[in-house]
């Protein structure tokens, strides 16, 4: 761009979907269609519209300058006409800026959680993942990459490097950073899946879509090694109806907390019994029927980290709760819920420590949810979180 003073950034949108779920407890009517409560909607479309975004910004000439555009997705949703998306509307997209504090220099942002199957690869070196539904991420393995294998997926390999395969479907989970370059170096590698089973990955929405041992799940991701033409056919958001298989053995991603003791089978997590609303989860699936909702059998489930946005309550050593007010509604909480963090495991940005946060301030975690705390891995809290992220 030429050198001088800039007054604002232009950012042309596509159309734009999206999917609710009317916890309201009343039908409501949106485009001219009933949504039943407790049932997941279909949001209008959002119109194709270029937003011009404020900023303040001298350019010199040679200078490399990244900038972050913040999406508010909560400033888009309107009430006009029942329910609309309109990204026209005051502070959906605003700047901010980068690098946020404790993101390792030379690194302008952080890649959280690419999850999907290994298409190439090359240890030591670089790592190519396609998601289902994001595409794929080409990444470089440095020096500094660390990996897990919580569920002991690779315990027969020499080492967890040498059981990834681009020939052998792995799944695998990868943090990373996206460096001041434009270049991608990983951080961690994460086996999640070594079976070759056909898999769906989303977010449990309140339902019991098909009778009892069933349950509701939006898709975020998914990994299809059989071809099946319905799973590769689906996009985000996408709805499941899963039925449990009574066999079906429940396990927990550690992910980042594996050297802290969050790995394998959890008492927290065992049965069909401790899925709940909010909860991420990766599912195997067979039998897979085309509908308006997807149907499976689910021959295996795999607890992953939820995102929640909140406001901090009270700060406790290394724990924190959450004002009850700003948890999202469809978990149910009538306490402020604990969030448990970890010295060397947990990954801090805006603030360098758990020290550092305030009340009140707005956070963002990405943490392994548990609906009994009295069964959770920590006493006490719902949330065991491997990253927190204040604004």
């Amino acid at each position: 761009m030429p050198a001088g003073s800039y007054t604002s950034i232009n950012v042309t949108l596509g159309t734009s979907t999206g999917i609710f779920f009317n916890g309201s407890g009343a039908t409501l009517t949106i485009g001219g269609v009933a949504c039943v409560t407790g049932t997941y909607c279909k949001l209008p479309n959002g119109a194709a519209t270029t937003i011009s975004v404020p900023i303040t910004l001298t350019l010199t000439e040679n200078q490399a300058q990244w900038i972050g555009l913040d999406v508010n997705l909560n400033n888009a949703i309107t009430s006009a006409n029942g329910v609309t998306v309109d990204f026209t509307q005051p502070s959906v997209l605003t700047t901010l800026t980068t690098p946020r504090t404790n993101v390792p220099t030379g690194a302008v942002d952080s890649i959280d959680d690419f999850t999907g199957l290994v298409t190439a690869y090359t240890s030591g070196s670089s790592i190519t993942i396609k998601s289902g539904t994001r595409g794929s991420m080409v990444a470089t393995i440095t020096g500094s990459t660390t990996y897990d294998d919580p569920q002991g997926l690779c315990s027969s390999a020499a080492s967890i490097s040498s059981c990834i395969s681009a020939t052998a479907p792995t799944v695998v989970s990868v943090q990373a950073y996206l460096t001041n370059t434009g270049a991608i170096n990983v951080s961690e590698i994460d086996v999640i899946d070594t079976s070759g089973s056909d898999s769906v990955e989303g977010f449990i929405y309140p339902s019991s879509c098909n009778g009892t041992g069933s349950f509701g799940l939006f898709l975020f991701d998914s990994a299809v090694s059989s071809g099946n033409s319905t799973l590769t056919g689906l996009s985000y958001g996408a709805g499941f109806c899963l039925l449990l298989n009574p066999s079906a053995p429940f396990l927990v991603d550690g992910g980042l907390l594996t050297s802290a003791g969050v790995v394998g089978s959890e008492t927290g997590f065992s049965s069909a019994s401790d899925l709940t609303p909010g909860q991420v989860v990766r599912v195997q699936v067979s039998n897979v029927t085309a509908g308006a909702l997807v149907g499976a059998t689910v021959n295996g489930v795999l607890l992953r980290y939820s995102r929640i946005p909140a406001t901090v309550n009270l700060i406790s050593a290394n724990n924190f709760s959450l004002n009850v007010a700003s948890v999202p509604g469809y978990m149910n909480f009538t306490l402020s819920p604990l969030v448990a963090t970890y010295t060397n495991n947990t990954i801090f940005e805006g603030v360098p420590n758990i020290g550092s946060l305030a009340n009140n301030q707005s956070v963002g975690i990405r943490a392994l949810y548990f609906a009994n705390p009295g069964n959770s891995p920590v006493t006490g809290a719902n949330f065991l979180a491997a990253k927190v992220r204040a604004n």
